[in-house]
């Protein structure tokens, strides 16, 4: 991928390949085995003659120094470009050349070197043939074998381990099956030494020449049996184990993923004895400590061994061991007994030698074990302190945890989030020492905003408001109210309960509503009643709405809440009298509605605008949605009154169009709870030749 991005932008920019140093990007990393297969097809279809004899040049170096070339010789390059005479040409120039025979001498050169190292070793296998066969070969004999195994012979290629073996052992192929032999007894040996002895030298720096063949042995041993028991008893099984802790290879642990499944038992010992000794000697090297944390495979190890560890952990740690401290925390909190956590963090934090890096992830794992027990004092070691902060955010909110707690409450929320939101703000991406500290932290903190969001507790909204009117959370407020709305709507679709069978009959017989929903069709009923009456009505109720002058003839319309009195008084003479209305109801955050119309505990606010008012077209979702109708106790339900009064510019749109063009401003969920009705109270046009009312003169 690298290769063909330079040559697009070589072809881009109209210049040689070797001014943008392509090979240099590759930072001399091993080709892969592919390489000049891939560089000779993409040459026959390059379009421009100078990529095609870079890409052919490319190709020719790697068969010549023989790495990259698997499958593909110099013959195979010629009959590859036989079809192509420039490229034919140029391919012979280039194997004629002088570089490439100085490339092709260092090949020899180098082949002769790997060839003089593998000749003795190929005799020794020649020799131990019988002895690797009944597993009683010399310890370092199938040492270089297991290096082959794993790789790590440099000289040796091949993509599995199988091949590796074969082409250290040509031209023998037949030694392979004694070899392999060889490794898979080695597990078995007599003369591997035990777990404990594994340990202690471990810890002293030194290692077994029996490691690697033992490791490549478990692996060989998968490999033949991948179903079923390992046929190992427990001493070698443990020693295979100790030698898995403590040497460092890159292996594959399919063969240690299936012990942990069928003896997790004996993995978890193996595993505190050797990381007791390491944290006893102040090294920060607890095996597998990310997998006890955060993988489900070794729960039942965790189980075992996180407390055990856990009690063996040293008061006074250093700073590098902290991250080992917070994955055995959290693999107790996740697999081990709560009820035999607990006194173990009451006695770690008693120690008054324990130092402040190791006493943040001890208090969090408290917050989450017995919250009222430890909360106060979080609270206080950590406020105002930021590297305390930073220790609590890498336990909580960051990559390197397994995650916030579910069990976490809202008041345990709520301080996380009041102790780290003044430090880390949110969508911050710049690092801290190197680590996305603060961008993981920003994150983090959302997630937990999202978890006070989601919760029908009350406690989560009062947390939320609480949070939200905090000055040291500033740069959180708006996400914060957004949250506080989020989490209204939460608590009302779980407080909604459905009428019994009762109540729908009261209702259906014109008695109370039920709920809500049948609150907002009652009202929508008598407001349409009352919009009709004033347009057909022989009374002129729309005079209720405008000012007179001293022949009552009409000036202007009435301030808003004298509007909204008037339409108060109608209404209420046709509700029954279990509903109440008011004007001004209080609603969350102190906020206010023209017109609240209560029945039991539920209610539904009327938000009333005259036609001519600025925010006509914005106050429907920025106040009636946005701040009352978040209220639980309304279920979601609200009504948008319009009173069109007409008057002044173009020709206003008619009550009806404009409650068609409001209600169009709904999105059809919105449109399921919220209702606009427009009542036009406007002065009637007089039929022609009639004199109208009281305008009538003697």
């Amino acid at each position: 991928a690298i290769v063909a991005a330079g040559l697009r932008r070589w072809t881009a920019a109209g210049c040689p390949a070797g001014g943008l140093r392509i090979d240099e990007r590759l930072y001399e990393a091993d080709p892969p085995p592919d390489l000049a297969r891939w560089c000779v097809d993409e040459a026959l279809v390059a379009a421009d003659p100078g990529a095609a004899d870079w890409l052919l040049d490319r190709a020719v170096h790697a068969v010549v120094a023989g790495a990259g070339a698997a499958g593909l010789s110099v013959d195979g390059l010629r009959e590859r470009t036989r079809g192509h005479d420039r490229l034919r040409r140029q391919l012979q120039d280039r194997l004629a050349s002088a570089v490439d025979a100085g490339r092709r001498a260092r090949r020899q050169t180098w082949l002769a070197r790997d060839e003089e190292r593998r000749q003795p070793l190929l005799q020794a296998v020649r020799v131990q043939e019988t002895a690797l066969r009944a597993n009683r070969c010399p310890p370092a004999l199938l040492r270089p074998l297991a290096a082959a195994w794993f790789g790590h012979l440099p000289e040796i290629t091949g993509d599995d381990a199988r091949t590796r073996l074969r082409n250290l052992l040509a031209p023998d192929i037949g030694l392979v099956e004694a070899a392999l032999a060889g490794l898979r007894g080695a597990p078995a040996r007599a003369d591997v030494p035990a777990a404990e002895d594994i340990i202690r030298r471990a810890a002293e720096g030194e290692e077994y020449h029996l490691a690697l063949p033992v490791l490549a042995g478990m692996a060989a041993l998968h490999a033949a049996q991948p179903d079923g028991p390992l046929p190992l008893g427990e001493p070698p099984l443990r020693s295979a184990l100790a030698f898995y802790f403590t040497t460092p290879v890159a292996a594959a642990d399919r063969w240690y993923r299936r012990v942990v499944r069928s003896r997790p038992a004996i993995v978890a010992d193996v595993l505190c004895r050797h990381a007791a000794a390491e944290l006893r000697r102040g090294s920060a090297a607890v095996p597998a400590r990310d997998a006890l944390a955060r993988d489900e495979a070794h729960r039942e190890v965790a189980a075992r061994a996180a407390l055990p560890l856990l009690r063996s952990f040293p008061t006074r740690c250093r700073n590098a061991q902290v991250g080992d401290l917070t994955s055995l925390l959290w693999a107790a909190l996740r697999w081990a007994d709560r009820s035999k956590l607990s006194p173990l963090i009451e006695q770690k934090l008693g120690a008054r030698s324990m130092n402040d890096a190791q006493r943040t992830p001890w208090l969090a794992a408290g917050l989450v074990t017995a919250p009222d027990r430890w909360r106060g004092q979080l609270e206080t070691f950590a406020q105002g302190r930021d590297a305390r902060i930073r220790q609590l955010a890498a336990f909580f909110v960051t990559d390197d945890s397994p995650g916030l707690s579910h069990e976490l409450r809202a008041p345990d929320l709520a301080l996380l989030i009041r102790l780290l939101g003044p430090v880390f703000g949110p969508g911050q991406e710049r690092d801290y020492g190197g680590l996305s500290l603060v961008l993981d932290a920003s994150i983090g903190i959302g997630v937990l905003l999202d978890r006070l969001a989601a919760s029908p507790d009350p406690a989560a909204g009062d947390a939320l408001a609480d949070l939200a009117s905090d000055p040291s959370l500033s740069a959180w407020r708006a996400a914060l109210v957004r949250k506080c709305d989020e989490q209204r709507v939460v608590r009302r679709d779980a407080a909604y309960r459905p009428p019994s069978i009762e109540q729908v009959r009261r209702t259906l017989a014109n008695g109370p509503p039920a709920n809500a929903g049948d609150l907002a069709a009652l009202l929508l009923d008598r407001l349409r009643g009352i919009a009709e009456e004033i347009r057909t009505g022989n009374t002129n109720d729309w005079r209720l709405f405008w000012n007179e002058g001293p022949h009552r003839e009409p000036i202007a319309p009435k301030h808003e809440n004298s509007c909204r009195d008037a339409l108060l008084s109608r209404l209420r003479d046709r509700l029954p009298p279990a509903v109440d209305a008011q004007p001004e109801g209080h609603y969350a955050n102190d906020r206010r509605a023209d017109v609240r119309v209560a029945c039991g505990d539920f209610h539904v606010p009327i938000e009333v605008k005259k036609d001519s008012h600025r925010n006509l077209w914005s106050a429907v979702h920025d106040q009636l949605i946005a701040r009352y109708t978040q209220d639980p106790w309304t279920d979601g339900y609200g009504i948008y009154l319009v009173l069109r009064f007409g008057k002044g510019g173009p020709p206003p749109p008619s009550a009806r169009d404009l409650e068609t063009r409001l209600t169009g401003s709904l999105s059809p969920a919105e449109a399921r709870r919220i209702t606009v009705c427009v009542i036009d109270v406007s002065r009637p046009r007089p039929a022609a030749g009639k004199i109208e009312g009281d305008d009538r003169r003697l």
